[in-house]
């Protein structure tokens, strides 16, 4: 809501670097929680979000939580927010 309500009402240079990235943390969380569940299902365990994870299974949930973070915060916007207004 804050980078929606920032994005609207100032005039600053920089205002969509707050409006993605606010996007981005609530799209982490939400990535995360989807992702821990059935991994937890298989292996018995949560899953590590490192630059380099211990056990080499865990660089596919890490590769799907960076690359998602960042890339659909712009489809949603571009495909969702831009068609309602």
């Amino acid at each position: 809501m804050f980078g929606i309500v920032y994005k609207n009402y100032t005039d600053e240079s920089n205002k969509l670097l707050v409006y993605f990235g606010s996007q981005m943390t609530l799209i982490f969380l939400l990535l995360y929680k989807t992702i821990q569940i059935p991994y937890y299902w298989i292996f018995k365990r949560r899953p590590e979000v490192l630059t380099i994870p211990e056990k080499n299974i865990d660089i596919i949930p890490s590769l799907i939580l960076i690359v998602g973070s960042v890339i659909l915060p712009f489809i949603i916007d571009s495909f969702i927010i831009r068609k309602l207004m």
